[in-house]
C-alpha cells in the first residue's frame, strides 16, 4: 500500500536498473520516492517533493542513466527532478506534452509526445530547442517509447 498520498495516484515508475526495490509514485501535486520490502510486503517513503504551483502532475519517466533523475509531465510543461534534494532542476515550459521517455542507449536524450508537434527529441544539456521534430501526425501524439535495442528508432 502506498498510503502517504492524499490525492489520487496518477503514475508509478519502477526503479530502472538492477534490483526493483524502489519506486516513484506521482499524484496531482507530489512526487514520492519509496523503498519496497517484498519480504514484509511493505513500502516506506524515503523522500517526498511537492510540485507547489504546478498544475496536475500526471506522469513521467525515470532516467535509466542517472537513478537520481526523473522527468514529470504537467498540463503545460515537462519538469526534471533531482531525487537527492526532491527539487526541480530544469524544465521545458509551454509544451503540451502527453508522454516522455528516456533513450535507454544514449545518455541525455529524451523523446516527448506532444499535442502540436507530434514527437520531439531533446538533448537534456540544451533544452532551449529540440534536437529533432518528427512530424507526421494529424492529431495529438499520446505516447512515445524508444526502441530498447536500436537507439535511432522510436515507437
Amino acid at each position: 500500500m502506498l498510503d502517504d498520498h492524499t490525492d489520487k495516484i496518477r503514475c508509478v515508475l519502477w526503479w530502472p536498473l538492477g534490483k526493483h526495490d524502489k519506486l516513484i509514485s506521482i499524484d496531482d501535486r507530489n512526487i514520492f520516492l519509496w523503498n519496497i520490502d517484498p519480504s514484509n510486503k511493505s513500502a516506506k517513503v524515503i523522500s517526498q517533493g511537492s510540485a507547489d504551483m504546478l498544475p496536475n502532475l500526471r506522469g513521467g519517466a525515470w532516467d535509466p542513466h542517472n537513478h537520481n533523475a526523473v522527468a514529470t509531465i504537467t498540463d503545460s510543461s515537462l519538469h526534471f527532478w533531482d531525487l537527492r534534494s526532491m527539487k526541480r532542476s530544469n524544465a521545458i515550459e509551454h509544451a503540451h506534452i502527453r508522454d516522455v521517455d528516456y533513450n535507454p542507449k544514449k545518455q541525455n536524450i529524451i523523446a516527448t509526445a506532444e499535442d502540436e508537434f507530434g514527437i520531439r527529441l531533446w538533448d537534456l544539456r540544451m533544452l532551449k530547442h529540440p534536437l529533432k521534430d518528427l512530424p507526421g501526425h494529424s492529431h495529438w501524439t499520446w505516447a512515445v517509447r524508444h526502441n530498447p535495442e536500436y537507439d535511432e528508432l522510436i515507437l
